[in-house]
């Protein structure tokens, strides 16, 4: 009786061993074939009313189809959402395509440092490219 308990438990702990060695195998080979979202801004400054080039080249799922563009805190890190873009794929959700849109900047908006973020599908993260929105110089009138 007692040997039949020690070859159950051992069996258990096999299975376990088995069980929980595939899994970390699945899991693994998941996860290293996923390539994260990327975002680039250029130029990297520009004035009020100008545009920029916003380029995407979508993670292993996908990005979300909208464009945000946020202001920066000191730290890199977005901070408040002033603008959305229009979508950059049509008739779907997800974009799975490289792509670059064009962005005029508004008149309104202040000097500092900005983000034009999309969402990685997989990660369900912000992935971001920066650029300044400079002072403009003043112009020059008639004098």
């Amino acid at each position: 009786m007692e040997n039949k308990k020690i070859g159950i438990m051992v069996l258990i702990f096999a299975a376990g061993l088995l069980i929980g060695g595939l899994s970390q195998d699945i899991t693994g080979q998941a996860t290293r074939g996923l390539r994260e979202t990327t975002v680039s801004v250029s130029p990297s400054s520009v004035n009020p009313s100008e545009e920029i080039s916003i380029s995407i080249i979508p993670g292993s799922k996908g990005t979300e189809r909208y464009v945000y563009i946020y202001t920066l805190s000191d730290d890199g890190s977005l901070r408040v959402r002033r603008a959305v873009t229009q979508r950059f794929c049509a008739h779907t959700n997800t974009c799975k395509e490289p792509t670059t849109i064009t962005y005029r900047i508004p008149a309104s908006f202040s000097p500092g440092n900005y983000g034009a973020a999309v969402k990685d599908v997989a990660t369900k993260k912000q992935v971001w490219g920066t650029f300044k929105v400079a002072n403009p110089l003043p112009s020059k009138g008639f004098t």
